[in-house]
């Protein structure tokens, strides 16, 4: 079988041990280890949520095996930490970024240290169960140095105001907590109205919000609207 077959095969019908081998196999075809990196956290996210056992070992074989630049390391373990994050295992999550983070030297561009701080930051909100924390606010201050056009992105607008609920409501600053609510739910609403949201719509750049509908419920419940900091 060809890669892109077993491929097929492991994530829409399930992993086996003789899949695994003919796997290991097929990625030796495949020129460069980086690339053969890339096969196996890009499979492992995409395998069945009954195989994530599997999946975590997909990923650390290719770690073991293929992974030679910091960018193999930086983007297997990343996945690593989403798969951990769709199982709502917080805590594997968290301290997996706290690693990757520790491991990011200073030649290292700014905007992946922003990108860990931002999975840090939402790993920790459902760590502390959306209460305020100092590691929250601490992860929040530096995934703020994120570069312009990471900070208009929809999804880091909407985390981002959700810390800021959270630190305002801690502060019982009324202001600033309605204020970062009505942020989250503007990035929800699905409309492109700032300049970069133009941009991107004229690149044909996608950059929607995917909101759920407990999402905006959440947002405009009581609840929130009368939070107790207000």
């Amino acid at each position: 079988m060809k890669l892109n077959e077993i491929e097929k095969t492991i994530t829409t019908k399930g992993f086996t041990e003789d899949l695994f081998w003919d796997y290991v196999k097929a990625l030796k075809r495949v020129p460069g280890n980086s690339l053969r990196c890339q096969h196996c956290y890009i499979t492992a996210l995409e395998m069945k949520s009954s195989d994530f056992d599997n999946a975590i070992r997909v990923i650390h074989f290719g770690l073991e095996n293929y992974a030679e630049t910091w960018l193999d390391h930086w983007r297997s373990n990343r996945n690593l930490g989403i798969l951990y994050e769709k199982r709502k295992m917080y805590d594997k999550a968290k301290n997996i970024y706290l690693v990757m983070l520790d491991t990011l030297d200073e030649t290292k561009q700014i905007s992946y240290k922003a990108d860990i701080n931002f999975e840090l930051l939402r790993a920790e909100m459902h760590v502390t169960s959306f209460n305020h924390s100092k590691e929250l606010e601490a992860y929040y201050r530096k995934a703020m140095l994120a570069n312009e056009f990471q900070q208009r992105s929809r999804h880091f607008i909407f985390y981002k105001s959700i810390a800021e609920m959270i630190i305002y409501d801690h502060l019982k600053d009324k202001n600033g907590f309605e204020a970062a609510r009505l942020s989250a739910i503007k990035s929800l609403d699905g409309t492109k109205q700032t300049v970069m949201d133009r941009l991107l719509k004229r690149h044909r750049y996608v950059d929607e919000s995917h909101a759920t509908k407990q999402a905006m419920s959440y947002l405009t419940s009581k609840k929130y609207r009368e939070s107790k900091g207000q």
